[in-house]
C-alpha cells in the first residue's frame, strides 16, 4: 500500500511540472533567416520586373550571372542579362508571381526551387499570353547580400 501511495505521489508531482522549453538550434533560425532573405531577393525581382524596371533587376544579379532560357542560348554575365531583360521589359508588359518549392542555402551558396506564372502584354498590341512554369533560381553571397547567379526556367504547356 506504501508503494501504491509513493507511485501516485510521484505522478502527480510530475504531472504538475511545466513543460520544457524547447531547444532553439542556432543553426535552424540562420538558415530560416538566410531563406528568407533569399524570398525577399526574389521579392525584389519580381516588383522590379512587373513595373517594366530592369535596372533594379539588375541590382539583384551577380557580376557574372547565368540565364539558360528555354530554346535558346545561354547569356551570361551581369550586362548581357541585364540587356536582355531591357530588351523584353521594352517590348512588353509583365506581371509574375513564383511560388517557392524549396530553398537550401550553404554556405555563401543558396538555391530556390519553384513554380511561376507570368502574363505577358506586348506593347505593339497583339495577343496577351499567360505562362506557367517551372524554376530554378541559384543565389550566391556577394559581401552582405545575395545575388541572382543563375536562372534556369522551362515552360509548363
Amino acid at each position: 500500500m506504501r508503494m501504491l501511495l509513493v507511485l501516485v505521489a510521484l505522478l502527480l508531482v510530475g504531472g504538475c511540472q511545466t513543460a520544457e522549453k524547447p531547444i532553439e538550434d542556432p543553426q535552424m533560425a540562420a538558415k530560416d533567416e538566410r531563406s528568407e532573405e533569399i524570398r525577399a531577393v526574389v521579392r525584389e525581382i519580381l516588383a522590379a520586373m512587373n513595373r517594366g524596371d530592369s535596372a533594379n533587376v539588375a541590382k539583384n544579379l551577380s557580376e557574372d550571372v547565368v540565364f539558360l532560357p528555354p530554346n535558346a542560348e545561354r547569356i551570361s554575365g551581369k550586362d548581357a542579362v541585364t540587356a536582355s531583360i531591357t530588351s523584353f521589359l521594352e517590348a512588353n508588359r509583365v506581371n509574375m508571381s513564383f511560388t517557392t518549392d524549396e530553398i537550401q542555402t550553404s554556405g555563401e551558396w543558396a538555391y530556390d526551387i519553384g513554380r511561376f506564372t507570368r502574363t505577358v502584354q506586348p506593347k505593339s498590341g497583339g495577343e496577351t499570353r499567360v505562362e506557367f512554369g517551372k524554376a530554378v533560381l541559384v543565389f550566391r553571397m556577394d559581401g552582405p547580400d545575395w545575388r541572382l547567379h543563375s536562372y534556369l526556367w522551362n515552360f509548363s504547356q
